[in-house]
């Protein structure tokens, strides 16, 4: 019988972000199972009706507010009137759903909600605030509410799925006794390129060997970027940087004029559609993707190069999960620095055969552990 879902999220398209593609993808994904799927999210003040519209059975229903008092008694009441049976699907982020990320009334009102007698689900893409031993008292203030803020809707879930394992420990610390299943999330672009314009992008780039990355170039992954391919550049006379995504133009102006002698060698496409991003990223010798904390489950911009085959630059941190380390699906630095990332791009570039291979391996990998089938029958 098909299964009737409430989904709450704090972004969904036309709004961008990681979760907004995500929900996305999940809602059409258990539409097309023949499921019916209600969105309830906050509206997004540049859509118009043309961009909210949706395939069937899938209802989005756009709130004024981000989940503010009024907007979460207008979402209960059209959940109260879903038929018997319905599930409850929360995309749990906690700055997603305002108030600066401590909406303290989100989480008691999920709570709830289980007084309906419908099921609860919790997606947890984040869990809460990270303490750090330096951090200002308004940061631990931050760190504590979110705590309270995951362990209340933590309480109240049927089922819990957690997009990296690591949060599973920090629930724990909460103290919730609950299985929790890990649920990777999927790459959000389209999952075949189109040779045709794989080949002419290339085209642009003479005989050259182009060395991708693909995200929203925020502070944090572009403080490894620059100095990464800086080293990688000096490294590699024959190659050129494309750089895939919004903002990467207005990023990639401030590296030229800081690096002139580099200009001629970085390329940005800016914001692109799905099928153009997954065609970029094909026409790439070699992704390169270095985060933080390291690569992970929850990183849908390395599982976009994964998805095409394209092989994959990464790094190793806090949250590098171990089938990273045993599965040689991608190429793995020890850590973020500039010396290590550039010894991997080294490693990776020295035989066309060992490319092939590692993409081949990395595209296995995303579609046995990775892949939107995985998460849809885990729901």
């Amino acid at each position: 019988m098909p299964t009737t879902w409430a989904i709450l999220t704090g972004e969904y398209p036309p709004q961008p972000g990681g979760v907004s593609d995500y929900t996305r993808q999940v809602a059409e994904g258990l539409a097309a199972r023949g499921d019916v799927v209600h969105v309830f999210a906050p509206r997004f003040s540049a859509a118009t009706d043309s961009m909210m519209a949706s395939p069937p059975r899938v209802f989005v229903h756009p709130l004024e507010g981000n989940f503010n008092r009024a907007s979460r008694a207008e979402a209960r009441a059209i959940i109260q009137g879903l038929p018997a049976g319905t599930r409850i699907l929360v995309q749990y982020v906690p700055h997603a759903f305002g108030m600066k990320a401590m909406n303290v009334g989100f989480a008691r009102w999920v709570s709830a909600l289980g007084d309906l007698g419908f099921p609860i689900d919790v997606m947890f893409h984040e869990v809460a605030f990270p303490i750090l031993a330096s951090q200002p008292i308004s940061h631990r203030f931050l760190a504590f509410v979110t705590r309270r803020m995951a362990k209340a809707i933590a309480g109240a879930a049927t089922r819990i799925f957690i997009s990296i394992p690591a949060w599973e420990k920090l629930l724990h610390e909460l103290g919730i006794t609950k299985s929790m299943r890990w649920l990777p999330v999927p790459a959000n672009i389209a999952l075949q390129a189109n040779s045709a314009r794989v080949a002419q992008i290339r085209s642009q780039f003479g005989n050259s060997r182009i060395l991708g990355h693909f995200g929203t170039y925020g502070t944090l992954v572009t403080a490894i970027l620059k100095p990464a391919m800086i080293a990688i550049a000096d490294q590699h006379s024959d190659l050129r940087f494309l750089l895939i995504g919004r903002e990467g133009i207005a990023w990639t102006e401030a590296f030229r004029q800081q690096h002139p002698r580099l200009s001629h060698r970085v390329h940005a496409t800016g914001e692109l559609g799905a099928d153009d991003v997954a065609n970029h990223l094909a026409a790439c010798d070699l992704a390169f993707q270095p985060y933080p904390d390291g690569i992970n489950s929850r990183r849908g911009s390395a599982m976009a190069s994964l998805a095409l085959g394209v092989p994959v630059v990464t790094c190793q941190g806090r949250f590098t999960e171990p089938i990273w380390k045993i599965s040689n699906a991608v190429f793995l630095a020890a850590d973020e620095t500039a010396s290590s990332l550039s010894g991997a791009v080294r490693i990776a570039l020295a035989s066309s055969e060992q490319l092939l291979e590692t993409g081949a391996r990395g595209k296995a990998l995303y579609e046995s552990t990775f892949s939107l089938q995985n998460t849809l029958a885990a729901l």
